[in-house]
């Protein structure tokens, strides 16, 4: 968890980390993580325009092209095997490889933290007890 924590301080990438992991915790129905995000986003960029585009953000306006390309890329992690092709390219132009790695890294941990929290019926805390 502390390397995690450390991942997510340090990033480069912080606004698009927080972006898509917030959408993986829409993707996979866990309120904790969806709630926690937006906040940790909103401390790192976030825009509570983007933040209420998140359930629907392929229509929205307000993201930018490597925004929209790692929602692109979670969405299919999250629902498929892997991205398709097209999507892994599209995302691996815009990112390092490292930045690219810390963003596939980062979805598969919050899909599995966000299936810990439904599995064992983990309640919302209030937002202050979860980040300050």
């Amino acid at each position: 968890m502390r390397k995690m924590l450390a991942l997510r301080f340090l990033s480069r990438i912080s606004r698009v980390r927080e972006l898509a992991i917030t959408r993986t915790g829409i993707l996979c129905e866990a309120p904790y993580e969806i709630v926690a995000h937006k906040r940790i986003g909103k401390n790192v960029g976030v825009t509570d325009e983007q933040n209420a585009a998140l359930e629907n953000w392929q229509s929205a306006t307000c993201f930018s092209e490597v925004q929209r390309a790692a929602l692109t890329f979670t969405d299919e992690i999250v629902k498929l095997k892997k991205p398709t092709d097209a999507t892994f390219q599209a995302i691996a132009a815009l990112l390092t490889p490292g930045a690219l790695i810390e963003l596939q890294l980062s979805v598969g941990f919050y899909i599995m933290t966000s299936k810990f929290l439904e599995t064992f019926e983990i309640d919302t805390q209030p937002v202050t007890e979860v980040v300050s």
